[in-house]
């Protein structure tokens, strides 16, 4: 004669097995994308990117009511537990990455540059660091983060990008009192918005 609760705990595991991959596969995406730089994207990825965080938190709160009623059910009670602990904590981890990335990689600001005027709405942002790395961001028709080291050389800012550049930001500036001038006069002026 058949065991079918053997079938049905069988079931299960591959269900919770599948349902712990599919959080840990989404939460790996989600930290590359937040990873500083790695930001790239349309107003038509954030929709894809919008709806995909709507179906993958729905299913999150799913397993994690599903984890709290078997668990006081007694069912695989020390699996569930640590299975809540689990879905409590991730998407702290997953969130507070950023931030943490930002002070251990980056650390103190020196000064940050902001477009000088809007045109063409882009809006950019230059964050230069003491430890010589800087974090650029602009928003255009499209939103792209970089990271890189810069040099100051007299008056002159040098960019080494960790990538391809964005179409909206220079290689080398040229400082002239509160501005960044760019040597491409088709890219954005800065201007100071915080210096130590």
């Amino acid at each position: 004669m058949m065991d079918w609760n053997y079938f049905i705990d069988r079931a299960r595991a591959l269900g919770q097995l599948g349902v712990h991959l599919l959080l840990l596969l989404f939460a790996g995406v989600y930290v590359d994308f937040l990873w500083p730089g790695h930001m790239d994207y349309t107003d038509q990825d954030m929709v894809l990117v919008y709806e995909t965080a709507l179906i993958v938190g729905g299913i999150w709160v799913l397993f994690l009511v599903n984890t709290i009623v078997f668990w006081c059910r007694k069912h695989w009670a020390k699996y569930r537990k640590r299975t809540g602990v689990y879905l409590v904590v991730l998407p702290f981890v997953v969130g507070l990455l950023r931030p943490v990335v930002f002070r251990l990689v980056f650390g103190a600001e020196d000064r940050v540059f902001v477009q000088a005027e809007e045109e063409e709405f882009v809006l950019a942002e230059l964050r230069l660091y003491e430890n010589g790395r800087f974090y650029a961001q602009a928003y255009g028709t499209w939103m792209v983060e970089n990271t890189g080291r810069y040099e100051w050389a007299e008056k002159e800012l040098v960019l080494e990008y960790d990538d391809a550049p964005s179409p909206h930001m220079d290689r080398s500036y040229t400082l002239e009192g509160e501005r960044l001038m760019p040597k491409d006069s088709t890219r954005q002026v800065l201007v100071v918005a915080f210096s130590k």
